[in-house]
């Protein structure tokens, strides 16, 4: 049965008589995946897009949160070695170890995922996603604010 395709207009053959698409190209330039956050795409499209690579890409969300973390008010130290928690933070005596990811939206759910959730020994770990900063508790993966970082009865004490 010829049929005409439903996105470029082109007649086609089809074998099933439901079928309104002529190829799997037109039936995805029909239908793109979206939610509700927005276009879907696929955890490394974004990234190949722009250019950066994981490393990059890495170092760019701890230098996100060492600049939120300065804006608050800590004193900020960053390692130099591979291994171990990517950040110190003090504010008044008080350390925390913190474990930066880069994170993002899982979009049929809209929730932020990660690849990796391992903290190094971390007290905190800082998720990155859609220029947004959630810092989590890393013993009861609760999220937490700065605010309650810089109280007199932290979160995570030493």
């Amino acid at each position: 049965m010829t049929k005409t395709c439903q996105h470029c207009d082109r007649a086609f053959t089809a074998r099933l008589e439901n079928r309104k698409y002529c190829s799997r190209t037109c039936y995805r330039a029909a239908h793109p995946k979206t939610s509700s956050y927005g276009p879907y795409t696929k955890r490394n499209t974004t990234r190949s897009e722009q250019g950066t690579c994981k490393a990059d890409t890495g170092a760019i969300s701890e230098a996100k949160v060492e600049a939120d973390l300065l804006a608050h008010g800590f004193l900020v130290y960053t390692k130099r070695s591979t291994h171990g928690p990517d950040i110190s933070a003090w504010h008044h005596d008080q350390g925390w170890l913190i474990e930066v990811k880069t994170g993002f939206r899982y979009n049929p759910t809209g929730r932020i995922m990660t690849t990796n959730s391992a903290t190094h020994g971390a007290h905190i770990l800082a998720l990155c996603c859609d220029q947004t900063i959630r810092y989590i508790n890393a013993n009861t993966r609760r999220t937490i604010t700065l605010d309650e970082l810089r109280a007199d009865h932290p979160v995570c004490s030493h």
